[in-house]
């Protein structure tokens, strides 16, 4: 029971771990120690058998969960919209199949467009962030675009 306390939780299952069978041992109506260590390895059993079908549990629970969102109408109204979109077309190029894969590749162009703030003074050309004039931002971004 002190495993559902808060804080106390966290610990208990190493310390029962180390000193439950032990416990067992002598709290326990034992016949003899081979009839000890056979109720011990049922229970090591049942708890292993426990563990797996909830961690299965789990699994298909996010599995079902990540199949309902890809198959739900709002995923697929994005998708209707973002191929028919003429700005992602020409961003991600046509057509637009492996959606993932461009999109990664879409991010990454945009990583590398973004202006660099605190880069050296080499690729700024002007006196700093505040004051400076914009042609040296417009350079880095020209310097950028073509390097893509």
């Amino acid at each position: 029971m002190l495993t559902f306390v808060p804080f106390v939780g966290i610990v208990m299952p190493f310390v029962l771990g180390a000193k439950g069978s032990r416990w067992a041992w002598r709290n326990g109506r034992w016949d003899n120690v081979e009839h000890f260590k056979r109720v011990q390895r049922l229970w090591a059993i049942w708890g292993a058998v426990i563990v797996l079908g909830f961690l299965l549990l789990l699994g298909g629970m996010a599995g079902g969960l990540l199949y309902g969102f890809k198959h739900s109408a709002a995923y697929e109204l994005a998708v209707d919209k973002l191929q028919t979109s003429t700005i992602a077309a020409d961003v991600l190029g046509t057509p637009i199949n492996g959606l993932s894969a461009r999109l990664d590749h879409a991010q990454r162009c945009n990583r590398q467009r973004r202006p660099k703030l605190f880069g050296d003074r080499s690729e700024r050309r002007g006196p700093g962030i505040s004051g400076g004039d914009q042609e040296g931002w417009r350079v880095v971004d020209q310097e950028v675009d073509a390097q893509a």
